[in-house]
């Protein structure tokens, strides 16, 4: 009926047939309704699947997202075609959490491929607060351009509770590198880290695998409790 749209090809849950084909034809040079296609590289295919789906893709991932679609591509070239593109955006989604609205302006999603680094270092303000960006060490924070001071608010769609803690956070992410498969973390673009030298180094480690690369958490003291002050009706 009107309004209805039919999905095929990646029976995406998400995006309609129109969509994706938009989206392909954007960054492939290629009419909507044929199946040409172009050599599309990494760079290209992670500007297309983060315009699509509003979640940053890094080119690493998308490295291996085309290395699988050309494999499996009856041509075994290349060329990635309007068919091959509609298996490797459903594939992407896949690895997406239901139930989120990533397209949120204040908000600012990246997936994590098996093989990325995320690159960031977590402290937390005080126990009223998520965990927040304190350091930028590469990876794909760098790539997505995550600002320190931007706080961690959802894990694999998963909303990260106030006061919840940097160990539990970085058992969470440790727990999803650990299965090998993509994931997302979610960022408020807001700056809430504190300025000063009054630092706690924290002996827990945020990073993932290998061990090298860990970045140490640090816990800021808790913040000092306001004074009280009544104001009196008459």
């Amino acid at each position: 009926g009107q309004g209805v749209t039919k999905l095929r090809r990646g029976k995406l849950r998400t995006k309609s047939d129109r969509e994706v084909a938009s989206v392909f034809a954007e960054a492939c040079g290629a009419n909507e309704a044929g199946d040409a296609g172009s050599n599309v590289s990494s760079v290209e295919l992670s500007k297309a699947l983060t315009e699509l789906f509003s979640v940053f893709v890094s080119t690493g991932q998308c490295d291996a997202l085309l290395a699988s679609a050309r494999k499996k591509s009856p041509a075994k070239d290349e060329t990635l075609r309007r068919a091959d593109f509609f298996r490797l955006a459903a594939a992407f989604e896949r690895s997406l959490p239901e139930h989120v609205n990533f397209s949120d302006p204040d908000l600012r999603f990246v997936s994590i491929g098996q093989a990325d680094r995320i690159g960031i270092g977590l402290s937390q303000v005080d126990d009223f607060h998520a965990p927040v960006v304190d350091k930028i060490t590469g990876g794909v924070a760098q790539e997505a351009n995550i600002p320190l001071g931007a706080t961690l608010k959802f894990v694999q769609g998963e909303e990260v509770e106030p006061g919840l803690g940097v160990e539990s956070v970085a058992k969470k992410v440790r727990d999803l590198k650990a299965s090998r498969s993509a994931f997302t973390l979610g960022f408020v673009l807001t700056e809430l880290l504190p300025r000063g030298d009054d630092l706690i180094t924290n002996p827990v480690l945020a990073e993932e695998v290998p061990s090298a690369d860990c970045v140490p958490l640090r816990r800021f003291p808790p913040a000092k409790p306001p004074s009280v002050q009544n104001s009196y009706l008459q």
